[in-house]
């Protein structure tokens, strides 16, 4: 979690390589943690998709965001499910919207819903 939220602090920055390192680091170290952890691993791999989508990077963004969902779903993390499919649909999935929208019918979170809204910008 300390990795997220130094990735999250270079990239307001605007040192997006550094941003970059912390990521990866957090995504190395969060991978290893027991199953009652796995939503950490999960919540870094959302803030790695938001970053690189933030850059441009759909290279990086789209392995990304397929294994947030896989491990997402696998866990029954809805909300991060959501984002999952949210970031997909960023990346030019055509049904990731639809089933964001159908997966947040149950979730009482504002923020996922403003996520949801034609406008917003993503993050």
């Amino acid at each position: 979690m300390a990795g997220r939220g130094l990735a999250l602090l270079h990239t307001a920055r605007g040192d997006h390589a550094a941003a970059r390192d912390w990521l990866d680091r957090a995504l190395s170290r969060a991978g290893r943690e027991p199953d009652r952890y796995q939503w950490v691993h999960a919540y870094v791999l959302d803030a790695a998709v938001t970053g690189a989508l933030a850059r441009g990077d759909s290279d990086r963004a789209r392995p990304l965001a397929t294994a947030l969902s896989d491990l997402a779903a696998r866990c029954d993390l809805r909300e991060l499910l959501a984002r999952a499919y949210l970031h997909l649909a960023d990346l030019g999935d055509p049904q990731g919207n639809a089933r964001a929208r159908s997966l947040t019918l149950s979730i009482d979170s504002p923020h996922l819903q403003a996520l949801l809204q034609p406008d917003s910008a993503r993050s």
